[in-house]
């Protein structure tokens, strides 16, 4: 277990210094894109991205994940898969891109928009197809390739867009941008994927009805995961206008940055996870060695997502002023906030469901993702008008019923859970990590009137010392992972 804990921490840390610098690239585009373009102009940039991504889900087929897990418990099969999963991605985003133009031409918008959509829907279609390339790596727990691929994306965006802004342009050609990024992210994570795997490029039915049957649980979970996240914007293009979905892709973009915790696990532990059982232990052992990890994993979660879900809540008008000023982003802070309180549920069902799809319960848990994909739009038909009734704002109800959703799928996921898995102690965790982030809060409310940059690491500290005092972690927890990181150990 040891070997494979450790690649995984390995590739943790990959994880972890490519995020650093997507995150700050991305925090420069938060601060340019919004302030150049305006509400109405990033919200409809927001719109594009949201349709797109919208779009995106029914072109995965949910075949990445799939893909990871196939690739983790039996490489012998990889390139024949590999190869076919390719072809079978090319013809679905072909077929899929042309119904997204075609449907955007048929829904109420003008010439701008929907050139926007193409451009952004053509860069989100070669994403996908990278998307899957990422996954070979991932399951292969070489996450090297496609971080530093991501990271020149970001690059490209970012650096271009910037300049394009500086220079005067507008909406169309930072959507240009978008694509010439998407282009450097598949044009690298192709040219080295001989390293590890040759894709065999010869159609084989039998492979074909193997990726359709054993994608369609993670379809399913995926498509209507991605339905209840991003119809709001669709919904709230139609019933508030562009200048609300500006100030809620303003407050949504902030926090899609604080998600990189569940990101990281997820992508560097899944693979590890739905690795065992595959040596010469003995079915107990191997269910031991899994429930270890499993709590280890969730306690390094609470860990983390507890501090940052109430810093967020804290200083989201701050980070406003700081990004945007005085000014019509200022109507971004309530549903910062409220997303704010969503990081620790989103957190939690992130590494709820990653246990459960490990476990072969992906079919229970996309059940879970049709209820949500159902209650979410239902939700946003009420909320968003109280939104704009109550607070001048649709975005804020878009944003409750998103929180809501995330508590929903936290019970479904606690319902499915198998017994044994997690135990009281994760609960203690929890509990620890509430009392130590107490103070950090605390300390961000009298820091209010302070610069930020003064507060926010201020509050860390606090609440580090908390965490310490108390003992959030277990020490044999803090032991494992020292162990992790410092140990070659033998390969699992």
């Amino acid at each position: 277990m040891a070997g494979r804990t450790r690649r995984a921490m390995i590739n943790v840390a990959i994880q972890v210094v490519s995020q650093l610098f997507t995150w700050t690239l991305t925090w420069v585009l938060l601060i340019y894109l919004p302030r150049y373009l305006g509400d109405e102009g990033f919200g409809r940039l927001f719109f594009a991205i949201s349709y797109a991504a919208l779009f995106g889900v029914f072109m995965s087929l949910g075949i990445n994940t799939y893909l990871v897990k196939e690739v983790a418990r039996c490489r012998e099969d990889t390139p024949l898969l590999v190869g076919n999963v390719l072809l079978m991605k090319l013809l679905l985003s072909t077929v899929i891109y042309l119904a997204s133009v075609g449907l955007i031409f048929l829904l109420p918008y003008d010439g701008e928009q929907r050139l926007a959509v193409i451009i952004i829907g053509l860069a989100g279609a070669l994403g996908t197809v990278t998307l899957t390339l990422g996954s070979v790596y991932q399951g292969f727990e070489r996450m090297f390739v496609p971080n530093l691929a991501l990271v020149l994306e970001k690059v490209v965006v970012t650096g271009l867009a910037v300049f394009l802004l500086f220079r005067g342009w507008g909406l169309i050609p930072v959507c240009w941008v978008y694509l010439a990024a998407a282009l450097v992210n598949l044009a690298v994570c192709s040219a080295a994927l001989g390293r590890i795997c040759r894709p065999r490029f010869r159609i084989d039915m039998a492979t074909w009805r193997q990726i359709v049957t054993g994608s369609l649980p993670f379809l399913i979970w995926v498509v209507f995961s991605e339905i209840y996240i991003r119809i709001d914007v669709l919904m709230l293009s139609l019933m508030s206008g562009d200048r609300v979905v500006g100030w809620y892709g303003a407050a949504f973009r902030l926090y899609a940055t604080l998600l990189f915790i569940p990101h990281i696990f997820n992508t560097a532990v899944f693979p590890a996870l739905a690795g065992i059982g595959g040596g010469e232990d003995s079915a107990e052992d191997e269910e031991r060695r899994y429930v270890r990890a499993t709590r280890r994993l969730m306690n390094y979660m609470m860990l983390f997502s507890v501090p940052i879900a109430a810093g967020t809540v804290m200083v989201a008008q701050s980070i406003l002023l700081l990004l945007y000023g005085e000014g019509p982003f200022e109507n971004s802070t309530i549903p910062l906030q409220i997303f704010g309180v969503s990081i620790f549920f989103i957190c939690l069902d992130v590494m709820l469901g990653t246990i459960l799809i490990t476990r072969e319960k992906q079919r229970q848990w996309s059940y879970a993702a049709i209820a949500a994909a159902l209650l979410n739009p239902a939700m946003n038909l009420g909320f968003i008008p109280l939104g704009d009734r109550w607070f001048g704002n649709g975005g804020v109800g878009a944003a409750v019923a998103t929180l809501l959703t995330e508590i929903f799928m936290m019970f479904m996921a606690f319902h499915l859970l198998p017994r044994g898995i997690l135990d009281r102690r994760n609960l203690v965790v929890f509990g620890r990590a509430l009392l130590a982030v107490a103070p950090m809060v605390a300390v961000l409310y009298w820091c209010s009137g302070l610069q930020i940059w003064f507060s926010i690491p201020l509050g860390g500290a606090v609440y580090v010392i908390g965490a310490l005092v108390l003992r959030v972690l277990p020490a044999d927890d803090l032991a494992h992972l020292k162990h992790a990181l410092l140990n070659r150990g033998r390969q699992a």
